[in-house]
């Protein structure tokens, strides 16, 4: 699976999220190596601003690709934490 098919699983799982009434600048994504780039890649490419990402030792995929791949026009608090 690639992380553009992942990202769409994640924004898939906010969705629900907003769905069942939780507003996205209230959605907090993290993980760990592979996981925390899903997360960074997932909430810069998410059109509505979520509440931050705390990724550990990761890097951010298709990292050329942005500022113009962001979704959201607003700041995003990410802490990464790398070598941990």
């Amino acid at each position: 699976m690639g992380i553009k098919v992942a990202t769409k699983q994640i924004h898939t799982l906010i969705e629900h999220e907003i769905s069942g009434g939780i507003s996205a600048d209230r959605i907090l994504l993290g993980g760990f190596s592979q996981g925390g780039a899903l997360a960074l890649y997932s909430a810069l490419t998410y059109p509505q601003r979520v509440a931050g990402v705390v990724a550990l030792s990761c890097w951010l995929p298709l990292s050329k690709s942005f500022p113009a791949a962001m979704k959201s026009s607003e700041n995003i608090p990410v802490s990464i934490f790398p070598y941990i």
